[in-house]
């Protein structure tokens, strides 16, 4: 699914007027119409019958004015809180002279904005700064009121590019966008102030909603579907994917176990795991699937720099390596690492205390790597403060990953996956994972997927999908504070069972 810019949304709309010609009134009046829509299921749904529609300056007020009249002519009780502008675009003019005509009754006393449920339609996806006075006071009304809200196209307030609220913005319970999705309402924290999201289609021709410039996406079920590895009947553990895990360190064993068996859950045939020598028996008796390497460690029994030229041996009968997940920050550890991100030559996953060790970003430079980060570890990396990320995340990894030529997940709530010259927002997830250990199992996942055949573009969109529906779905078992890294595992299966079944017919 595309997602876009309201810069990207506001060309779509003038190239389906100047190229099409299909007029913006009648755009217009199909988005108010798929609101109309939405709002009488929501009237139904809480049993009320009286609306206020609040109209701002721009056509997001125009929008408002269309579904004012429609909500009117079906017999309900509406009123239209206006803001008033010197400056309008005809569209809006044309609807707000109709509604006039029609005597639905105008108000600008806040006092008198009641209902069963108001409507927002004060700012569009274009604002890009603070809302004025008069709309603050608005927007600060709606969000006392103790009554359902629907947004038309954003919440007003909200930014549709960066997700960040620019003063006051409305809390909505429902948010309707047309055509596609615009990348602030999925990312947070803007994704907190939509409520449900409902995209409608408003008669854009599909050339220009699937346009090739439009380079942000979301993945759905369907599209998830499509991506899954097919597993031939005939197939043989060494056709499925060969993994290898460069993992663990004393006290971190969880971390390479997590990494180890997500992999062979997700689908792996083989996953070896190299890890320092004296932890070994631990590992053998915490998962009797995984085969294990011994190699050379440090005092401190993490891994020392000698263990180069064994880790090499076992990349040459691999599809692909995780690097990192609770490896530890030793000095020679961190060595080792630096040495095979420059040496290895199949698809690295580096994660955790593997970017830490990074000594000089430089040495990523075209490399086949998923970079795995979370905001800290970025933070570190390129040297900005968690603040300024959070600002940006998804514009951060987007320019990380083409500075750099390399595949970027940025972890944490709606992940980031850029590759290829493609952005992914992943949607599935829940706060339950947010535990010490999930980004092991992603990892290992994700590098399931790419030994199974996928690219690694394809095989970060597809694990950070799946990954997040375990959690999901564990998540309904265990509440959002019980859920442990080792549940998300557990239900592996269950959700490539869902995603699987998404072309049956029954």
């Amino acid at each position: 699914m595309k997602v876009v810019t309201p810069d990207q949304m506001q060309e779509i709309d003038r190239k389906a007027s100047c190229d099409f010609g299909i007029p913006s009134l009648i755009l217009m009046e199909n988005a108010g119409i798929a609101a109309t829509g939405v709002v009488l299921k929501e009237l139904e749904r809480v049993g009320g019958r009286n609306v206020t529609i609040f109209c701002g300056p721009g056509n997001n007020g125009g929008d408002g004015f269309v579904v004012a009249r429609h909500l009117f002519l079906s017999g309900l009780s509406v009123k239209c809180f206006v803001i008033q502008s010197k400056k309008q675009s005809k569209e809006r003019e044309t609807n707000l002279k109709i509604v006039e005509r029609l005597g639905i009754p105008i108000i600008t006393d806040l006092s008198q904005a009641q209902g069963d449920l108001f409507v927002d339609g004060l700012l569009g996806t274009g604002i890009s700064k603070p809302p004025s006075d008069e709309i603050a006071k608005c927007i600060d009304f709606i969000n006392s009121q103790n009554v359902p809200v629907i947004s038309l196209d954003i919440p007003s307030g909200l930014c549709g590019e960066r997700g960040i609220p620019l003063g006051p913005a409305v809390k909505a319970d429902i948010t309707v966008t047309f055509g596609l999705a615009k990348i602030g309402l999925l990312i947070y924290p803007g994704a907190d102030y939509v409520g449900n999201l409902i995209i409608e289609p408003i008669s854009f021709p599909e050339e220009l909603l699937a346009c090739p410039k439009i380079k942000r996406n979301a993945l759905t079920r369907c599209e998830a579907a499509l991506l899954l590895p097919k597993r031939q009947p005939d197939a043989h553990k060494g056709q499925c994917g060969k993994v290898v895990v460069i993992a663990g360190s004393l006290g971190m064993t969880g971390a390479a176990l997590l990494c180890s068996k997500s992999a062979l859950s997700m689908g792996a045939g083989l996953c070896y795991l190299g890890i320092s020598e004296s932890l070994v028996e631990i590992i053998g008796a915490g998962f009797l699937e995984v085969v294990t390497k011994p190699l050379p460690e440090t005092k401190k029994r993490s891994l020392s720099v000698s263990a180069y030229n064994g880790i090499m041996e076992m990349v040459k009968k691999a599809d692909v390596i995780v690097i990192g997940p609770g490896i530890g920050r030793d000095t020679e550890t961190r060595k080792l690492i630096n040495s095979l991100i420059k040496g290895v030559n199949i698809p690295i996953v580096l994660d955790a205390d593997g970017i830490y060790a990074i000594e000089d970003i430089s040495i990523l430079k075209d490399k086949k790597i998923l970079l795995t980060p979370h905001q800290a570890e970025l933070s570190r990396l390129l040297g900005k403060s968690i603040e300024d990320i959070e600002q940006d995340r998804v514009g951060i990894a987007e320019r990380l990953s083409s500075d750099y030529n390399i595949s970027v997940l940025l972890k944490g709530a709606r992940t980031i996956i850029v590759s290829e010259g493609q952005t992914y927002i992943n949607l599935t997830g829940c706060s339950g994972m947010a535990k010490a250990g999930s980004g092991d199992v992603l990892s290992g996942m994700i590098a399931s997927l790419i030994g199974q055949g996928l690219s690694v573009k394809d095989a970060a969109v597809l694990g950070a999908y799946l990954h997040g529906l375990a959690g999901e779905e564990a998540c309904k078992e265990k509440t959002e504070y019980s859920l442990l890294a080792s549940d998300i595992i557990y239900h592996i299966p269950k959700v490539i069972k869902q995603v699987k079944n998404q072309f049956k017919i029954f």
